[in-house]
């Protein structure tokens, strides 16, 4: 985006902190906008400089092509223990079906390019399909769950109805604790 914006501009907004930190909050919004749109406009005004940018879902999905290579690399290791020397076992493509949920986190966890990556890599599975289970709020449940084990029992029922029962009428979540 600096880059378009020096093009466009004849300026160079990587030499002015301001700028480069109000250019990184716009990405952020555009970036959001994105999940839902396929073309948003990146604007700042810094110093009497007015200026904008289109950016499209398939520019920034091309600008972040490396991060979506990373991460679809992590999955693939996770699951089949094939990046981690700790953890070496032959591929077995039969592993993907046994996923029974794809929770992704994060910001980008709402990038439409990597859940389509993400749901084609597990056969179809879509991330994220439980009501209820936001990219942001899976990473503070999961820490309290983990940071609190006594009290991960407590919680089974808060989450059996925000979340449901299974097809066998099983809790959808099920805590354990060391004791």
């Amino acid at each position: 985006m600096a880059e378009l914006i020096k093009e466009k501009n004849q300026w160079d907004i990587r030499q002015d902190a301001e700028a480069l930190r109000r250019l990184r909050v716009a990405c952020e919004h555009a970036k959001k906008a994105l999940s839902d749109q396929e073309e948003t406009m990146v604007q700042i005004h810094v110093a009497g400089i007015e200026s904008s940018a289109l950016l499209t879902r398939a520019k920034l999905e091309e600008l972040n092509q490396d991060m979506l290579d990373r991460v679809m690399g992590l999955v693939d290791g996770a699951l089949m223990g094939t990046r981690s020397g700790w953890l070496t076992r032959p591929r077995d493509e039969s592993r993907k079906d046994m996923v029974d949920e794809i929770v992704l986190i994060g910001g980008d966890a709402r990038m439409p390019k990597l859940r389509q990556l993400v749901e084609d890599y597990f056969h179809g599975k879509w991330p994220n399909s439980r009501k209820g289970v936001e990219p942001e709020d899976a990473i503070v449940q999961g820490t309290v769950i983990l940071s609190r084990p006594k009290a991960a029992r407590y919680l089974e029922e808060c989450f059996d109805y925000l979340y449901g029962k299974d097809d066998r009428g099983q809790p959808s979540f099920v805590f354990r604790t060391l004791d």
